[in-house]
C-alpha cells in the first residue's frame, strides 16, 4: 500500500476538479442541446471555483496538516484518473448528472480512504470535513441539475 502526504493527496485533488472543469467545458462544446450545454457550463465553473478553494486552502494550510503522512489503499490514487467519457453530442442532461455524480463519488472515495486510516485525529477531521464538502457537492449537482429540468 503506498504512502502520501495530505497535501499531495490534496494537491491531487485540486487538479482532479481542475480535469473536471476543463472536461465539461469540452463537453459543453460538443453538445447540441442548449439545456445540456448550460448544465455543463455550470458544472464547469463549479469545479473550477472547487479547485480555487482548494488551492487557497493549500497556500494556507499549516504544515503539520499537509506533511502528516497517510496510507492509502491499494488503488486509491489511481481513482483520481479522469477518462474521457463516451458521451453522444445529444446527450440527455440525466446522463451529465450521472456523470458528475460518478466523478464526485469517485473523488469521495479517495478522500474518505485518507480520512479512515490518518493520524492524528486532527487531521482525520480536516481530511472527513472535505469528504462531508465532496458529498453536498454531490447533492447540489442533482439539485442544480433537477432545477434544469425546469428551464
Amino acid at each position: 500500500m503506498p504512502y502520501e502526504q495530505v497535501g499531495t493527496v490534496l494537491a491531487n485533488v485540486r487538479l482532479f476538479h481542475q480535469r473536471e472543469s476543463e472536461l465539461f467545458h469540452r463537453l459543453a462544446e460538443r453538445m447540441t442541446q442548449p439545456r445540456a450545454k448550460l448544465v455543463l457550463d455550470a458544472m464547469s465553473q463549479h469545479e473550477r471555483r472547487l479547485a480555487e478553494a482548494l488551492g487557497e486552502y493549500l497556500a494556507e494550510a499549516p504544515n503539520q496538516v499537509l506533511g502528516t503522512w497517510v496510507q492509502l489503499r491499494s488503488g486509491s490514487g489511481d481513482s483520481l484518473t479522469l477518462p474521457e467519457p463516451p458521451l453522444a453530442p445529444d446527450s440527455a442532461v440525466e446522463d451529465l448528472l450521472q456523470l458528475g455524480i460518478e466523478l464526485d463519488e469517485q473523488l469521495a472515495t479517495v478522500l474518505q480512504d485518507c480520512a479512515d486510516c490518518c493520524e492524528p485525529e486532527r487531521v482525520r477531521q480536516i481530511l472527513q470535513s472535505f469528504v462531508d464538502q465532496q458529498k453536498q457537492e454531490e447533492r447540489l449537482l442533482a439539485r442544480q441539475t433537477m432545477r434544469s429540468f425546469d428551464l
